[in-house]
C-alpha cells in the first residue's frame, strides 16, 4: 500500500476519533456528570482509537490489524453493555448471526484463505463482530436515539468487515469490495462517534435538532400537495337532513354527550331528521377527553344498527370520538393504538357531519382525533386526511347555552391554535392569514361572547374555524404537547390546560418569537407598528394574561404531582418531536423545567390542622406490625425507588437546600445529596449481607461494626453500629429539604 493511501486512511480514521472527542466535549458542557455516562464515553473513544490504528495496520499486517480492530469492537461491546444491561436475548441474536457468518466463511466457494490461521482469525473476528451486532439488535427494543444509532453503526461495521474479507480472500472484484468496505466503515465510525452526544439528556442534541428540522421542512414542502379538503359549511342544523338525503344515506349515528342530548337545540336536530323520515340512533356517553372505550362502544352501535353515516354533535371531545369511530370502521382489523400517529388510516371513513357546540377546538376542520387510552390514560392523536369532516355546521344557536367557563377556556383554546400556527416554522401564506384573522376575531369578540353577546358568539365560531384551518396545516407546538398529557393523566380540560400554559411558553420562547408576536399584536391593533418587537411581544402576552384573569383562569396547576413529571415529559417529548415545527426546539430537560414552573407550589402543602395525626400513626403501626417491611426484598425495592427519585429530582432538592441552608449546587451535592446517593447505593449492594448478624467493615466508620435487625413499634430497623450515626447525619438535612 502506498504512503499516500496510508496518510489518507490515517487522516480519515483520526477525523472520526476527533468527532468523538468533540462530541464528548459538547456533551460534557451540557450534561451533568454521571459515572455511567463517562465510562460509556471512554469506551467509545477507546474503540475509535483502536479502530484508527487497526485501519492502518490491516493493510500491511492483516492479523495484527485484525487484532486491533477486534479490541476496538470489544470496547464498543463493553460500551453497549454499560448503556444497556446484558440480556439473554443478546446471546441468542449473536449466536444466530455468528452461525450464519461462519457458514458463509467456511462454505462459500468464493473464499480462498492462504492458510488455516487466516481462516481461524477471520472466524474469531466474526464472533466478536457478531456479538457486537447481536447486542445492538437486542438493544433496539429500547427504540431510542442511541440504540438506533448503535444498531446502524454496528450493521455498517458488519457489512464493512464482510467486504474486507471479500477484498482480501475471495475471487470477487476487490476494487468494488474496497469501495463498499471503506465507505461503510467510515460511515459506521461517524455514527458510533455520534452516539456519544445522542445520550445527552439536558437539552436536545445537535443531530436530533437537524433531524427534526429536516422532517419539518419536508412536511412544509409537501404541504401544497397534501389532500386537504375544507368541509362544506352549513349555517343551520336543520339543513343536515337535506344533505343526508342528497348523499343517499338513510341511518345516521348521532354521537354526543349527556349534557348536549338534553338541550333544546339537540331536539331541533332530531325533529329535522324525523320530518324527513330519517331513522337515527343516539350514543350520548362521550366524556371529556374521550376514551378508547367510548370509541369501541360507538363502533359496536354503528355496526349492530347498520348505520351508514355519523353526526358529531358537541365539543372537540365528541367530534374527536366520531372521527376515531370512523377510523375504526374504515380499518376494522386495526386497533386505535395501531392507528395513532400520521397517515395510518388512509381509507375513506363514513360520511361525517360535525356540529361544534364550543367555539374553540376547531375539530370540525382538522385531520386529528385525540383519544385517551382507557387503560394507560395516555393521550394520543390519530392524524389523517380522511378524518376531516365532510360538513361543518356553524350554527350560533349551538353555543347559546354554554356555561361561561366553557366559553372562556374553549376561546383561549382557539387563540392557542391561532398563535401556535402563526409562530411555528410550518404553514404558508394562507395559514398565516387564517391565524391572524382568527386571533383578531378572538381578541375582539371573546369577552363579549363570555358576557352573552350572540353576534360575538357567531364570530367566535368563525374564529375557531379559521384557527382550526390554520393549525391543521401549520401544526401546533409545545403548548399542545405539554397540555395533552395533562388531559390524559388528570382529565384536565384541554382548553383550560392550553390557556394556563400559553403565556408561560411564549415567555420561555423569548426573542425567537418576538417578531411574530409583534406582528400579531399589530394586526389585532393592540399596538402601533412603530413599537419595538420586544414591546409588542410583552403587550400580547400581557393581554393573554389579562384575559385569563378576567375568566378566572389560574396560571398554575394544582393537579400535577412531582412524581408524575418524568412520565408527562416523555409523552410530551414524543408527541412534539419531530412533528411540530416549533420556533425553538426543546428536549426533555426544557419540557421538565416548564412542568415544574407550572406547578402550584402551594397545592401540595400539608394542612396539619385538618389531619387526624393519632389515626394516621395508628394506621402506620398496623401496617408495620403486619410484617410487610420485614422482607429484605421489600426494603431493597424501596431503597432503589428512593435512590432513583433522588436522582430524578436533584435540581429541586438542591434548590430547597439553597433556600433553607444557602448552599450552592456543588456544595449540596458534595455534602448532602451525593453522599446520600453513595450511602444508599452501598446499602442496595450489601443489604442482604447486612441483614444477617455478623461483623462488617463499613465505608464511613472503617471499623468492624455489628449488623443486626431490631424489631420496633414502627417496623424493622437495620442497625449497623456505629455506621448509622454518620449516615443519619447525611440523611437528616436531605429529609428537611424535601419536607421544605
Amino acid at each position: 500500500m502506498s504512503m499516500g493511501n496510508t496518510i489518507y486512511k490515517f487522516i480519515a480514521s483520526s477525523s472520526f476519533l476527533l468527532v468523538g472527542i468533540v462530541n464528548s466535549y459538547y456533551a460534557y458542557k451540557i450534561k451533568s456528570n454521571e459515572k455511567k455516562y463517562n465510562i460509556f464515553v471512554a469506551l467509545i473513544l477507546s474503540g475509535l482509537t483502536f479502530g484508527m490504528i487497526g485501519d492502518i495496520l490491516i493493510c500491511y499486517y492483516f492479523i495484527i490489524g485484525a487484532i486491533f480492530f477486534a479490541i476496538g469492537h470489544l470496547f464498543y461491546i463493553a460500551a453497549y453493555i454499560i448503556k444497556y444491561p446484558f440480556k439473554l436475548r443478546d446471546i441468542v441474536y449473536s449466536l444466530l448471526i455468528f452461525t450464519g457468518s461462519v457458514l458463509f466463511i467456511t462454505l462459500a466457494p468464493i473464499f480462498h484463505f492462504e492458510n488455516n490461521t487466516l481462516k481461524l482469525v477471520s472466524i474469531l473476528y466474526a464472533l466478536i463482530i457478531s456479538f457486537m451486532l447481536g447486542k445492538a439488535l437486542s438493544n433496539l427494543k429500547n427504540f431510542d436515539c442511541v440504540s438506533i444509532a448503535l444498531f446502524i453503526g454496528s450493521a455498517l461495521f458488519f457489512f464493512s468487515d464482510l467486504m474486507l474479507l471479500l477484498s482480501k480472500f475471495s475471487t470477487a472484484d476487490s476494487f468494488i469490495a474496497d469501495i463498499f468496505c471503506i465507505s461503510t466503515y467510515f460511515l459506521a465510525q461517524f455514527i458510533i462517534a455520534s452516539s456519544i452526544i445522542l445520550q445527552v439528556e439536558k437539552g436536545m442534541n445537535f443531530y436530533k435538532k437537524i433531524y427534526c428540522r429536516i422532517f419539518q421542512f419536508c412536511l412544509k414542502i409537501a404541504l401544497p400537495f397534501l389532500p386537504y379538503k375544507d368541509p362544506k359549511i352549513l349555517d343551520n342544523i336543520e339543513l343536515i337532513a337535506d344533505e343526508i338525503k342528497k348523499n343517499k344515506k338513510q341511518k345516521p349515528l348521532i354521537i354526543t354527550d349527556k349534557v348536549i342530548s338534553k338541550l333544546p337545540v339537540f331536539k331541533k336536530l332530531t325533529n329535522a331528521l324525523e320530518q324527513q323520515k330519517i331513522e337515527y340512533k343516539i350514543y350520548d356517553n362521550v366524556v371529556a377527553n374521550p376514551t378508547t372505550t367510548n370509541v369501541l362502544d360507538t363502533v359496536n352501535i354503528y355496526k349492530e344498527n347498520k348505520c351508514d353515516c355519523l353526526i358529531a354533535f358537541g365539543g372537540g371531545s365528541v367530534i374527536d370520538c366520531a372521527k376515531a369511530t370512523g377510523a375504526l370502521i374504515a380499518r376494522p382489523k386495526n386497533t386505535l393504538n395501531q392507528l395513532k400517529g400520521i397517515l395510518k388510516v388512509r381509507k375513506k371513513i363514513p360520511l361525517l357531519f360535525a356540529i361544534p357546540t364550543t367555539a374553540g377546538t376547531g375539530s370540525e376542520i382538522t385531520l386529528a382525533a385525540v383519544i385517551v387510552d382507557a387503560n394507560t390514560h395516555h393521550k394520543y392523536a390519530i392524524n389523517d386526511f380522511p378524518l376531516i369532516p365532510k360538513y361543518a355546521v356553524l350554527d350560533e344557536e349551538t353555543t347559546s347555552t354554554l356555561p361561561k367557563h366553557i366559553i372562556a377556556t374553549t376561546g383561549m383554546d382557539a387563540l392557542t391554535h391561532a398563535i401556535e400556527a402563526f409562530i411555528g416554522k410550518g404553514g404558508n401564506k394562507q395559514t398565516r392569514k387564517d391565524a391572524l384573522d382568527a386571533a383578531e376575531l378572538i381578541f375582539n369578540n371573546l369577552e363579549k361572547a363570555y358576557n352573552g353577546d350572540k353576534i360575538a358568539s357567531k364570530n367566535m365560531l368563525m374564529a375557531s374555524h379559521k384557527a382550526g384551518r390554520a393549525f391543521s396545516k401549520a401544526y401546533v407546538g409545545y403548548i399542545h404537547a405539554l397540555a395533552h398529557p395533562l388531559g390524559g393523566k388528570y382529565n384536565i380540560a384541554h382548553g383550560l390546560a392550553n390557556a394556563i400554559i400559553l403565556p408561560a411558553v411564549l415567555k420561555e420562547y423569548g426573542k425567537a418569537v418576538e417578531k411574530k408576536l409583534w406582528t400579531i399584536a399589530v394586526h389585532c391593533k393592540l399596538i402601533t407598528p412603530n413599537h419595538s418587537n420586544a414591546y409588542g411581544s410583552r403587550i400580547l402576552i400581557k393581554k393573554i394574561e389579562e384575559l385569563n384573569q378576567t375568566f378566572n383562569i389560574p396560571n398554575t396547576f394544582n393537579e400535577i404531582h412531582l412524581g408524575d413529571i418524568d412520565e408527562l415529559v416523555n409523552y410530551a417529548y414524543k408527541e412534539a418531536n419531530p412533528l411540530y415545527p416549533v420556533p425553538v426546539l426543546w428536549g426533555k430537560y426544557e419540557l421538565k423545567q416548564m412542568y415544574l414552573k407550572l406547578i402550584n407550589q402551594n397545592a401540595n402543602k400539608i394542612n396539619f390542622d385538618n389531619m387526624n395525626i393519632p389515626e394516621i400513626l395508628k394506621k402506620q403501626k398496623m401496617f408495620f406490625e403486619s410484617g410487610f417491611t420485614l422482607n429484605t426484598k421489600v426494603r431493597l425495592n424501596k431503597l432503589k425507588t428512593l435512590y432513583q427519585e433522588i436522582k430524578n429530582h436533584l435540581p429541586e432538592i438542591h434548590q430547597a437546600l439553597k433556600q433553607d441552608l444557602g448552599k450552592s449546587d456543588t456544595e449540596s451535592y458534595m455534602c448532602e445529596t451525593g453522599l446520600v446517593l453513595n450511602e444508599i447505593s452501598y446499602l442496595i449492594k450489601h443489604l442482604k449481607h447486612f441483614s444477617k448478624p455478623k461483623y462488617v467493615l463499613t465505608p464511613l466508620a472503617q471499623t468492624l461494626s455489628t449488623s443486626y435487625r431490631l424489631p420496633s413499634p414502627y417496623g424493622n430497623v437495620l442497625i449497623i453500629s456505629p455506621w448509622n450515626y454518620p449516615f443519619l447525619l447525611s440523611v437528616g438535612p436531605l429529609v428537611d429539604a424535601i419536607a421544605a
